[in-house]
This record gives C-alpha cells, sequence and structure tokens, in this order.
C-alpha cells in the first residue's frame, strides 16, 4: 500500500474529549502529526459532529487544548472506533506543545530501542 501521508505521525497516549450528542465523549489520542490526530473513541455512534470539537490534555499544562478536526475516515473496532482527523484549528502554541510533547515521548523510545539493541 502506497504511504500518501505527508507528516511524520508520533504515537502518544493523551487523555481528550469530544463534544458529543449526551455531552463530553472521553477519548484518547493515539497519535498526532503535524496536520492530524488519530482518536480512539468508546462509542462511535454518540459522536455528533464534523469538524469534531475536541479538548486534549497534556500533562504539563493546566487547561485542556482546543482543536477542531474533520474526520477523515472512521475505523470500527469491538468497543468504539478509531478515527482519524485532519486538524483544522488548533492555537499555534498548544500545537507546538502537543508536538514538542511527542517527539520528546518519540526520541525517548528511539534511546531506549537503541541501548536495548546495542547490549543484546
Amino acid at each position: 500500500m502506497e504511504e500518501r501521508r505527508r507528516f511524520i505521525r508520533f504515537g502518544v497516549l493523551l487523555k481528550g474529549e469530544i463534544e458529543a450528542k449526551a455531552g463530553q465523549l472521553g477519548v484518547e489520542i493515539l497519535d498526532c502529526s503535524r496536520k492530524g490526530l488519530k482518536i480512539y473513541a468508546p462509542q462511535s455512534n454518540a459522536l455528533e459532529a464534523d469538524p469534531l470539537n475536541l479538548r486534549v490534555y497534556l500533562p504539563e499544562r493546566d487547561s485542556p487544548v482546543g482543536v477542531k478536526a474533520k474526520v477523515r475516515w472512521m475505523q470500527p473496532k469491538e468497543r468504539g472506533c478509531v478515527i482519524g482527523t485532519e486538524v483544522e484549528w488548533i492555537e499555534p502554541d498548544a500545537k507546538n506543545e502537543i508536538l514538542d510533547f511527542a517527539y520528546d515521548l518519540w526520541k525517548e523510545t528511539i534511546k531506549q530501542d537503541y541501548a536495548s539493541a546495542k547490549f543484546s
């Protein structure tokens, strides 16, 4: 399969919330890139809008990051679904915070992989 992504995706696990029919739906951010987020939602039928209004919670930040994202694809799972999104709007400083967090996490993973391979 041909890779069509223009930007590197960084695996990350962050908590989030989407505005849903019955209020706020807790979700998990599985990965992020410069232009998109992959989200796990426990209830796909609860999603009400496209674009999605999303709040992303970073460990070192007091308030959540507001994101507006367009749904590009949805993949049903046994419980819930995985949603691929394209970010339409995010505060510029907050975008940098998310990407810096994801990049630092990725760097640590690479270091650990290298260290374990080197001494195995």
